[in-house]
């Protein structure tokens, strides 16, 4: 009970009891309007339901053709080389997402043979676009394997060196088709959106790159079969 007196009031203690005794106020429901829902809180590294990342890797080539002869005794290959690339992902789910990526590498043309002239044959920059769906696993103690298929395009450049051109070579080119790419990796993660990545690549570009003679004319009898096996190792940045 309170009393007022010359404009105070005064609890009495038995009002002061039940003061203390009172409740406190019940937070609102989380379904209430202006309720704040909280995000359900996610595991460094764990992957994205959705969203997309970049990422930037050096390579190394093996280009694994049988080259060609130009002539008895005159053997022309190529030999391995790094390189480098890059890639953008979009991220549809835990498990699947699409990558479109960019790589050069610029391996050795090699000369070898009883009949060839010494020195080297120059050297052909390969740049390959490529389109690939990935499919990754579930997490295994701190990595992330993943499968991966595609098609890609490969851009051909060349520099013929005298030694090769004395021959008549004037360059290699490939024609206008898509060859196919398939490949595994693992991802790593790392702190915050980073991850590194190692992947190996299967790219049979078989059929594909051809001698140019000094007419200009492409030779698709003096073809080169490459079947390209790729090893690669960088940082994606998740988005």
């Amino acid at each position: 009970m309170a009393i007022r007196l010359a404009g105070l009031i005064i609890d009495s203690p038995r009002q002061e009891g039940r003061d203390r005794h009172a409740k406190a106020p019940r937070p609102p429901h989380p379904r209430a309007p202006g309720a704040h829902r909280l995000a359900p809180a996610r595991l460094p590294g764990a992957p994205l339901a959705a969203g997309g990342g970049v990422s930037a890797f050096g390579l190394g080539l093996e280009p694994r053709t049988a080259g060609l002869d130009l002539q008895p005794g005159f053997h022309v290959t190529l030999g391995s080389a790094p390189g480098f690339g890059a890639a953008l992902t979009t991220q549809w789910n835990d498990t699947l997402s699409t990558r479109f990526m960019a790589s050069s590498a610029r391996p050795e043309i090699r000369l070898s043979g009883s009949a060839a002239p010494s020195g080297s044959g120059g050297n052909v920059e390969l740049v390959p676009l490529s389109l690939l769906a990935q499919i990754r696993a579930r997490r295994f103690v701190r990595v992330v394997p993943y499968v991966e298929g595609g098609i890609t395009y490969l851009l051909v450049s060349s520099l013929v060196k005298p030694a090769l051109a004395a021959s008549g070579v004037t360059g290699l080119r490939r024609p206008d088709h898509i060859a196919l790419i398939t490949g595994a990796g693992l991802k790593i993660p790392l702190k915050g959106p980073w991850t590194a990545d190692l992947d190996v690549t299967y790219r049979p570009f078989a059929q594909s790159i051809f001698v140019v003679g000094s007419s200009g004319v492409v030779q698709k009898e003096e073809k080169i079969d490459v079947h390209a096996i790729v090893v690669a190792g960088g940082f994606s940045y998740r988005f």
